[in-house]
């Protein structure tokens, strides 16, 4: 019996998991950015983990345009991670900042990660510096309702105990985040409206997730966790695929773990 390939491309247990769809539409992403530009396109993975980003945007058109950063404070994941060959990596504890030039990517992707920080703002402001003018953030949080999401910040860690998790955002509070760090935000969708439990038979339906997807595009703020896309503000998208201008910060590396 052949496995069950998630998307056509990762190993699950069910063809359209809806908990892996934000990296198809990552993928969806980065291959609409190449579809309008000739040149490569820089991208900056802030918590690469396993390396999705790669396994599910290799089979796309333009996909070899892709010059691929990851950036990881576990080593071992930088070590093992899916298509190592195709990244330049270093291990970097983001509490020091980004190990970049101002302005060096023409992409940064930063999925569930700022729901870990302390300081989210201090990590989005990096984003911001590393990107060109006019550049694309791909972020991705889980959220809650706006209610809700006062319960789970305040509430809810004084009944339950300490989690990992330091941030509660709703999509409005995510948006905000990201506007005042200097990213202008173009679009927003959502994931797992419903999902798991007696549902997850139907995650091997295709009809299923095209239906989940709509929903998410619709009423992204409903959801469990969100997907937005914003540009770096003062330019124009025309401009991606240019070479980069280095100016400001001299910080930089080329560092590869062992």
């Amino acid at each position: 019996m052949q496995p069950k390939l998630a998307f056509g491309v990762e190993p699950a247990r069910r063809r359209f998991s809806l908990r892996l769809a934000r990296y198809e539409a990552l993928a969806e992403t980065l291959e609409g950015l190449l579809a309008e530009g000739q040149g490569p396109l820089r991208v900056l993975d802030v918590g690469v983990g396993r390396g999705r980003t790669w396994r599910y945007c290799e089979a796309r058109p333009g996909a070899e345009r892709l010059v691929l950063t990851g950036v990881d404070l576990n080593l071992p994941r930088l070590q093992t991670l899916y298509g190592r060959e195709r990244w330049r990596l270093a291990r970097v504890d983001l509490h020091q900042g980004l190990p970049f030039r101002d302005q060096s990517f023409e992409v940064v992707i930063c999925e569930q990660l700022l729901e870990h920080l302390a300081a989210p703002e201090a990590l989005i402001a990096e984003l911001t510096r590393v990107l060109r003018p006019g550049g694309v953030a791909i972020v991705g949080v889980p959220t809650f309702p706006p209610g809700w999401r006062a319960f789970r910040a305040s509430i809810w860690p004084r009944v339950v105990g300490e989690s990992d998790h330091q941030q509660a955002f709703s999509l409005g509070s995510l948006c905000r985040l990201l506007e005042e760090g200097g990213l202008k935000v173009r679009s927003a969708r959502g994931f797992r409206l419903a999902s798991g439990g007696a549902l997850a038979p139907l995650e091997d339906r295709r009809w299923f997730w095209r239906l989940s997807a709509f929903w998410g595009r619709t009423f992204p703020g409903l959801c469990v966790e969100v997907q937005v896309v914003a540009r770096r503000t003062g330019a124009d998208l025309d401009a991606l695929g240019a070479p980069p201008h280095h100016g400001g910060s001299t910080r930089e590396t080329n560092e590869s773990p062992a």
